[in-house]
């Protein structure tokens, strides 16, 4: 089956990431052709772009689903789910992948193309919630693969696995697939301060995705800074001498799960959103 993907050679083994905005090459070749351009280390996206520039607004057709799978199972027990056998056509590793820590991405043909970001969405969560049932999952650590124009570094490394048994995913279950995500913050949202404490916690505690970015931590976190008031996170942060308290409850409706960091011997920091009236709240303590 061929896929419609769309390629760039300006990045190699997630070198020049900055570089690869546009100029990217729409085209449709079958998986075992992406796995010799993988294996040159260049990008590629699940999609296509108009104007060859990668934009979310610009993906413009699909019929192929990448899940990233980032330490939350090994290839062993993907395998074995019966998602993963009836439709994943291949998995390949990452270039962070190791024996201990299996981390790849799993490709999935789809029999009906996708023609918005939206049904995009909705195949992936398809997809997901029938191999988070497989494997007695919650959640997986990154959904990054919901985004059309995610980009998927090569890995001159990588290693291929094929399913020669998978079928695409039927056409019927992908109809009326849109999903769009509905977020509902009070009216006095994001301050600067709060901005500032969110790239804080971003950048010192919560790990982003290989790409560089945070996926499903960012609005969470942002709404729970919101949520702080006017106490000052930064406090007292540069030598930890001072034990850090901060805790106020707002009510909003993003997500819901928990996002939960500790380093040894610096910071506890946790932010909740409970279900039903979603009031979220970010504690953060000396430990």
């Amino acid at each position: 089956m061929k896929l419609k993907i769309a390629v760039n050679k300006s990045c190699k083994n997630k070198t020049n990431p900055q570089k690869v905005a546009k100029g990217w090459l729409n085209i449709t070749e079958d998986v075992h052709w992406l796995e010799g351009w993988v294996k040159a280390g260049y990008g590629w996206c699940a999609t296509w772009f108009a104007d060859k520039h990668r934009l979310t607004e610009n993906s413009c057709g699909s019929n192929v689903i990448v899940i990233d799978i980032d330490g939350d199972t090994t290839l062993a027990r993907f395998w074995q789910t019966d998602t993963a056998r009836s439709w994943c056509a291949a998995t390949y590793t990452s270039s962070s992948h190791t024996e201990q820590e299996h981390r790849f991405r799993a490709i999935f043909y789809l029999e009906r193309e996708l023609v918005s970001v939206s049904e995009h969405r909705g195949a992936y969560w398809l997809i997901v919630n029938r191999l988070l049932a497989d494997l007695g999952f919650e959640r997986l650590k990154d959904n990054c693969g919901q985004k059309p124009e995610r980009l998927w570094f090569g890995n001159t490394k990588a290693e291929f696995t094929y399913n020669d048994e998978a079928e695409p995913v039927p056409q019927f279950l992908l109809e009326d697939i849109g999903y769009e995500e509905n977020f509902d913050f009070a009216s006095s949202d994001a301050e600067e301060i709060d901005i500032k404490r969110c790239q804080w916690l971003l950048r010192n505690f919560l790990r982003p995705s290989e790409d560089g970015e945070y996926e499903d931590y960012y609005l969470p976190v942002m709404a729970a800074c919101a949520g702080v008031g006017p106490y000052s996170l930064m406090t007292g942060l540069s030598g930890y001498s001072k034990v850090i308290m901060v805790r106020k409850m707002k009510t909003f409706n993003p997500l819901s799960g928990v996002v939960s960091v500790t380093i040894p011997g610096t910071l506890h920091c946790t932010h909740l959103l409970r279900s039903k009236t979603l009031t979220g709240h970010l504690s953060c303590r000396q430990i």
